[in-house]
C-alpha cells in the first residue's frame, strides 16, 4: 500500500534498506507520472549516504541539490543508467535548516523524512514545520528504525505529518485518549497508557514493518550486562545527590542538583566518574567504570580486535581516549565534528588492528557502517531508545561476518540500571505496536 500510494511509515530495523526502499517508492510514483521531484529531509550525518544510495539505486538521470544554507546550494548531476527513464530532481536538506527556511514544495513532490522520530514532539518548531509542510503534497514517507523512542504517544507527530486523517484531533485530545494523566503543580504526569490496541490498529494501516531476521542472514548478537561497583567516594557523592540534592567534593567545591532534570544528569555523570560542580567545572570523582572497561577490552586488544565504545558525556569520551591511547590505536567522534573529520576517524579505525572508536552517543548513532567491528561497549546510556538502538545497530548490518557482542557497563542500583530498564521497556512497547511481537505483557 505504501509503495502504491506514496504515503506511510517505513518502520524497518537499521540495516534493512530503508533508503533503497524509499527510492523505490519514488521510482514507482514517477513511473505513474505522479511526481517529478523528491525532497529528502535527513540528519546531517546521512546526507552523504543519501547521495551514494541515489547514485546506486536511481536508474534514471537525476539532478541532486544539497541545500547547505540560505545562500549555498550544491548541484550534482547523476548520470542515467537506463535509457528513456524519466528525469528526477532531488533536494537534500537537514530538518533544522528546512524549518528555518520554511522550505516548501508543490503537490508533485514526494517528501521523504529520514529519522522521522525526531518530529515526535507536538509543539517543537521542527514538528510544527512538518505539519505545515505536509499540507503541500499527498506523498509523504517517514523512515525510522525507532519511531517511538519515548513511548506510544510519539506516533502523534509522525502521523500528523504522514496523514493527519489517521487521527483528526489536537495533541491534547490525542494524549487524553491514549494515556491517563495526573495533575501536578505547573504540569501533568502520565500515569499509564490506555487504548493501545486501537492505536496499534491505526498505526498498522499506514506502516510497513520489517526486521533484520526477516531479510538478512547475519551472525548472532549477544548483549551482556557488565556490573560495576562504585568506589566509596563515588557512592557517597551519588547517595547524597540522590537524597539531599547537594554534596561536597574533596576540594571544597559542591554540587547542587535541586531540579529533577539536573539531578538525573548529575547522577548519571557520577556513575561515569565525572561531574560538573556549582561553577560548571568538570571534576573527576572516580574511575570505577574506566578500570572495568580496561579489563574488559584487554583480551580483545590481545586478539587484535576493533572495539566501538559509546559514551554519553564529553568528559567520558576524553577520559576513555586518554586511558586507552597507550594500549591501542584510538579514534574519536564527538558532537560538532565536521563530516571530513568524522570520515577521517572512520577510515583510520577501519585500518586499525587493534583499534578503538570512541563515540559520543548522540553524535555517532546514525549513518555509520561499522560492520568490520564485532564488539560494542556502552560506557554510559541515556533514556532515548533511538540513541541506544541506533548505536547498537552500527555493526549489525550487511558485511558483518562474525558473531557480535554488546556490553553494557551498569553501576549497581543506580540510574544506570533504571535507564537500561527504561530502554528495554520502550523497545518492547514499540515492537508490540509496530507488529514485531504478537503479545504484550501488562
Amino acid at each position: 500500500m505504501i509503495l502504491q500510494n506514496g504515503k506511510g511509515l517505513l518502520h524497518m530495523e537499521m540495516g534493512t534498506g530503508k533508503t533503497a526502499t524509499a527510492i523505490a517508492v519514488a521510482g514507482g510514483l514517477q513511473t505513474r507520472n505522479l511526481i517529478d521531484e523528491v525532497l529528502v529531509i535527513c540528519p546531517v550525518n546521512a546526507l552523504g549516504v543519501w547521495k551514494k544510495e541515489l547514485e546506486i539505486w536511481w536508474t534514471g538521470s537525476c539532478t541532486l541539490f544539497h541545500v547547505r544554507s540560505s545562500k549555498q546550494t550544491i548541484k550534482t548531476d547523476i548520470p542515467e543508467k537506463c535509457v528513456n527513464q524519466p528525469h528526477l530532481t532531488c533536494t537534500l536538506i537537514t530538518p533544522d535548516l528546512a524549518a528555518r527556511l520554511n522550505y516548501q514544495k508543490n503537490d508533485r513532490c514526494l517528501i521523504i523524512w529520514d529519522e522521522i522520530q525526531k518530529i515526535k514532539g507536538a509543539s517543537t518548531k521542527r514538528s510544527k514545520y512538518a505539519e505545515k509542510l505536509a499540507l503541500s503534497t499527498p506523498y509523504k514517507i517517514g523512515l525510522s528504525g525507532t519511531p517511538a523512542p519515548q513511548g506510544p504517544l510519539d506516533y502523534f507527530g509522525i502521523f500528523r505529518f504522514i496523514d493527519s486523517t489517521l487521527w483528526p484531533m489536537t495533541w491534547t485530545k490525542f494524549k487524553g485518549i491514549y494515556a491517563d494523566w495526573l495533575p501536578m503543580p505547573r504540569q501533568y504526569i502520565r500515569t499509564k497508557y490506555k487504548n493501545l490496541d486501537e492505536l496499534k490498529e491505526r498505526v498498522a494501516s499506514l506502516t510497513f514493518n520489517i526486521r533484520k531476521a526477516d531479510c538478512l542472514d547475519l551472525p548472532s548478537k549477544v548483549r551482556q550486562i557488565i556490573p560495576v561497583n562504585l568506589s566509596p567516594e563515588e557512592n557517597r557523592i551519588y547517595i547524597e545527590l540522590e537524597h539531599d540534592f547537594i554534596t561536597s567534593l574533596e576540594d571544597g567545591e559542591y554540587i547542587l542538583a535541586d531540579h529533577i532534570l539536573t539531578r538525573l544528569i548529575r547522577l548519571s555523570q557520577v556513575t561515569g566518574g565525572f561531574v560538573h560542580d556549582s561553577h560548571g567545572e568538570i571534576k573527576k570523582v572516580g574511575e570505577s567504570k574506566l578500570l572495568i572497561l580496561k579489563s574488559l577490552i584487554q583480551p580483545l586488544i590481545e586478539a587484535g580486535d576493533r572495539i566501538t565504545i559509546f559514551a554519553r558525556f564529553k568528559a567520558e569520551v576524553t577520559a576513555i581516549e586518554k586511558e586507552l591511547k597507550p594500549l591501542l590505536s584510538v579514534h574519536t567522534i564527538r558532537g560538532g565534528d565536521s563530516d571530513s573529520k568524522r570520515q577521517k576517524a572512520l577510515d583510520a579505525y577501519a585500518k586499525s588492528s587493534p583499534g578503538a572508536l570512541i563515540c559520543s552517543l548522540g553524535a555517532a548513532s546514525e549513518a555509520i557502517n561499522l560492520s568490520h567491528s564485532a564488539y560494542t561497549i556502552f560506557f554510559s546510556l541515556d533514556f532515548d531508545l533511538s540513541h541506544v538502538e541506533q548505536a547498537d545497530a552500527r555493526n549489525d548490518r550487511p558485511g558483518q561476518t562474525r558473531p557480535m557482542t554488546t556490553y553494557f557497563l551498569l553501576t549497581d542500583d543506580t540510574i544506570d540500571t533504571y535507564m537500561y530498564r527504561a530502554v528495554v521497556e520502550k523497545r518492547r512497547m514499540q515492537d508490540w505496536i509496530g507488529g514485531f511481537i504478537d503479545s504484550r505483557k501488562d
